[in-house]
């Protein structure tokens, strides 16, 4: 019986969700126990180390994947994103098709040899495993495919992933193309080797399925209703024809189907489940809240988005939105700003007081905070991922208990070089979501007050 491997690719995929919603489905795909999940290109900004330090408590069993891409720079940016993991690997791209490489890479063949050998070179000096994705591989000469994963190979690959991007083989030529690809790269065939099929013909399950039965240990999936291996489509086979293959995994296929339904929005759906609290969509599929909603309506609503507010605090929430609403549709986003602003207003336990936050290309992110409590002033220190995640970090040294981060957001409230920026911040406690915000012209001031703003609300709530 072997063992299968599966690498879901949805969050790669995906665009425009929310910190909230990045959170949720790379829970989701941990507690499907997928053996790894593909993040895409990582950045060394803020707010990507502050999710890669959020998730990592709930990834310690599922390897992640980033996208290495095809420079130093964004190599080193994408592992260092990916510091706080245990399980971790570099994923580097490449087209190895003559059409592709002319048109990404505006490289002649002998030439991206030499950058597929110079990326993964460096990505393994990083001491990252490496994995070579051979982009559009059954497209390739052969002996271009196979000089490309010995070039990967010699410079460090361990991992291997062959693409089926154009989705035109039938089961029989992919098969095919594989064994003969083994055959005459016996060095490489000793490394894992995944597959990742396009649904062209709608035959990508059916190409992965053969695959796998003949010399593919792994597949790429995702959740999406894209041109790719759909993750339940894949589950299921296996499910119910596994044992007749030989085939297993270690996917809970019971729980797929579950796990697609608590994520609409994947699909484009409304992301608010009471339909009558939805009356438009703006292009990023965002809900929008009008004038004339009752007070039942918006409730819902509120419930949907996490909080848990008494009948006094959603008719506070309720009284402002029909102010905003007289001017205007309001956003879900909108309606978390003025839940944080109105609800739960409490008495500060701690107030903040000063920070002061170092952070540069050669240093690691330090911030030091003061915080008043009961008329002392305590002082935080630490070293973070990036200015935020240390202030929060600071923030937490103060207060000597760590919340769960349930959502983050840094918009701008004004235009302009002294610009005013909103931050959000969602704090989890017991199953319970308290949220803050705060507005300064320096982000990470009014990220540090959105954080004690809803901390605030978690002590006095729990005392």
């Amino acid at each position: 019986m072997k063992q299968i491997r599966i690498t879901d690719t949805t969050f790669s995929q995906v665009k425009g969700l929310t910190f909230k919603e990045k959170l949720f489905l790379v829970r989701e795909l941990a507690a499907l126990h997928v053996d790894a999940i593909a993040l895409g290109a990582m950045s060394d900004s803020g707010e990507d180390k502050l999710f890669i330090k959020t998730v990592a408590p709930f990834v310690q069993d599922v390897t992640v994947v980033a996208s290495a891409g095809k420079t130093e720079a964004e190599a080193k940016a994408a592992w260092e994103a990916l510091a706080p993991l245990s399980k971790k690997r570099l994923a580097v791209p490449f087209p190895v098709s003559v059409v592709q490489m002319e048109y990404f890479c505006h490289a002649k063949p002998d030439r991206v040899l030499e950058q597929i050998a110079a990326q993964i070179a460096f990505c393994a000096s990083l001491g990252a495993e490496v994995e070579f994705v051979a982009l559009d591989a059954t497209r390739s000469e052969d002996a271009f495919l196979s000089a490309a994963c010995e070039a990967a190979r010699a410079a460090g690959a361990t991992y291997f992933s062959l693409c089926d991007s154009e989705g035109v083989m039938t089961p029989v030529e992919f098969t095919a193309f594989l064994e003969r690809f083994v055959s005459a790269n016996p060095e490489v065939a000793k490394y894992p080797l995944d597959v990742a099929a396009s649904d062209e013909l709608s035959m990508a399950c059916a190409n992965s399925t053969a695959a796998l039965c003949s010399v593919a240990g792994g597949v790429k999936t995702t959740m999406l209703n894209t041109y790719a291996v759909r993750l339940d489509a894949m589950v299921r086979t296996v499910a119910l024809r596994g044992r007749d293959l030989l085939l297993s995994m270690t996917v809970d296929s019971t729980a797929v189907r579950r796990a697609l339904q608590s994520m609409p929005w994947l699909s484009g759906e409304k992301r608010v489940g009471a339909a009558t609290a939805v009356d438009a969509k703006t292009e990023e599929d965002e809900i929008l809240l009008s004038k004339g909603m009752t007070v039942t309506q918006i409730a819902e609503v509120i419930a949907h988005l996490g909080y848990s507010l008494t009948s006094d605090d959603v008719a506070k929430v309720y009284k402002q939105f029909e102010k905003l609403a007289e001017r205007k549709a309001v956003s879900g986003k909108e309606l978390e700003t003025i839940i944080a602003d109105v609800a739960d207003e409490v008495p500060p336990t701690y107030i903040l007081r000063s920070y002061i936050v170092n952070s540069g290309d050669r240093i690691s992110p330090m911030a030091q905070v003061e915080i008043e409590k009961d008329g002392e002033i305590r002082h935080g220190v630490s070293i973070g991922d990036g200015p935020i995640d240390a202030a929060f970090l600071a923030v937490e040294r103060v207060i000597g208990t760590h919340y769960e981060l349930d959502d983050f957001r840094i918009a701008s409230v004004t235009r302009g070089q002294e610009a005013m920026g909103e931050a959000l911040v969602r704090l989890r406690s017991h199953g319970r979501v308290y949220s803050g915000t705060g507005v300064s012209t320096d982000i990470i001031g009014a990220s540090l007050k959105a954080y004690v703003n809803a901390l605030n609300k978690i002590v006095f709530e729990e005392r």
